[in-house]
């Protein structure tokens, strides 16, 4: 408990040191890109917060209701770095967006790893009978971000969309990968995820092996 305490602690501190500038910004310049980095932020931690949910509810129903709602939300926590986009757009604030785009998306890369982190250490046990899923479920969380933020981005979808109009989100996705943009999009967020989640492991083993190495 004292870890999760932790990061939440270092969630809150990165997204204020990127909300706070961005929101004071937005109301002396009124752009509303700043605005909408501050929203995006908000969706990018309610990831981890459903996880903790997920986590710690004891009620069954509750339980899995949050995992799905985590699920659902996934993909915000990443989709941060596709707002890269409009520092060529917003050329006269190129610098102070660059500045909280790298802030904010190392913020969701982080909610998006503690929460993933969190939830495959309980999924075991809450889906002990699905053992090909939980195998691989890392990579396949990374595609399935992936493709959730494709979909924020190039069809303009809303998470809470599939409650209400699920069968438009399906056509909308499948139509969006027509395009090869999209494909690339998906490939390239869920490499860097991957990436982000074994770089810690990495690099454990090469300091473990230059200890190896140098020990007589």
């Amino acid at each position: 408990m004292k870890r999760i305490k932790n990061q939440i602690d270092l969630l809150m501190v990165l997204s204020l040191a990127g909300v706070v500038p961005a929101l004071v910004y937005y109301l002396v310049e009124d752009k509303t890109i700043f605005l909408g980095l501050s929203w995006n932020t908000f969706l990018a931690l309610l990831p981890f917060y459903f996880a903790i949910k997920a986590t710690t509810i004891t009620h069954k129903g509750f339980k899995y209701f949050n995992a799905f709602l985590w699920l659902l939300f996934l993909p915000n926590a990443p989709y941060i770095i596709t707002d890269l986009i409009h520092v060529e757009i917003h050329k006269d604030s190129r610098g102070f967006l660059i500045y909280l785009v790298a802030v904010l998306s190392f913020t969701g890369l982080l909610s998006w790893l503690f929460s993933v982190r969190l939830m495959l250490a309980r999924m075991p046990g809450m889906l002990h009978k699905w053992k090909t899923f939980t195998r691989f479920s890392y990579i396949l969380l990374c595609l399935l971000s992936g493709i959730g933020v494709a979909m924020g981005r190039f069809a303009r979808l809303n998470s809470w969309e599939v409650f209400y109009q699920p069968k438009e989100v399906l056509m909308s996705t499948i139509y969006m990968y027509t395009d090869v943009l999209p494909w690339i999009i998906t490939l390239g967020i869920a490499l860097i995820l991957f990436v982000v989640g074994h770089l810690n492991i990495w690099i454990k083993r090469l300091v473990d092996y230059r200890e190896q190495s140098f020990s007589f």
